[in-house]
């Protein structure tokens, strides 16, 4: 999750809030998501990151890396 903070008015404000991994779960579209097209929203790419991450291509992708650099 990420946060916006910001001044409006001499008064502290929070202008956006963001969540960009939920465990287990899926990321929400975000406010500006709705209207895209589906390869193009946001939530579409973290949510393929976090896929990616938790299932097999995350745990053997750091080794094959870790084999390269040798």
């Amino acid at each position: 999750m990420y946060i916006t903070p910001g001044v409006a008015g001499g008064e502290a404000m929070c202008f956006e809030l963001g969540i960009i991994r939920r465990p287990g779960g899926r990321v929400p579209d975000g406010p500006y998501d709705g209207t895209g097209k589906f390869e193009l929203k946001m939530s579409t790419t973290r949510n393929a990151a976090q896929c990616a991450e938790e299932t097999i291509a995350g745990k053997w992708a750091p080794r094959l890396l870790a084999g390269l650099r040798k």
